[in-house]
């Protein structure tokens, strides 16, 4: 397990999520990881998402500028929040993995174009 802060609250089902998204988000050029706030927050030019265990069995993909992104695939809630959006899941799928690739894509090009507007 990559996430030894998340001993204490996580169980299997949720470790392996974390760690198959965890090497799927650094697998992207650029991207970097920081543990904030005892869970994984990941940077490309600023900070773009989080990993967040939430009980009983479910690990939340948020994404800080979520409410600015198309959401083609359907599967971000904002859950209230004003800027967030996120993905709950519970088990990953090929059709999950997929649309996770495309949003966390998405978010990166969100970055690159603010950052040559600024």
């Amino acid at each position: 397990m990559s996430y030894p802060l998340y001993t204490d609250r996580i169980n299997d089902q949720q470790s392996e999520i974390i760690d198959f998204i965890d090497e799927l988000i650094l697998s992207f050029p650029g991207v970097s990881k920081k543990i904030r706030y005892k869970v994984a927050f990941y940077k490309y030019i600023k900070w773009i998402c989080y990993l967040n265990p939430v009980k009983p069995n479910q690990v939340e993909l948020c994404f800080l500028r979520g409410k600015e992104l198309s959401n083609r695939q359907g599967i971000l809630n904002d859950r209230g929040r004003k800027q967030v959006s996120g993905i709950m899941l519970t088990k990953l799928d090929d059709n999950t993995i997929e649309a996770i690739r495309e949003i966390f894509s998405e978010a990166l090009l969100l970055e690159e174009q603010s950052n040559k507007v600024n």
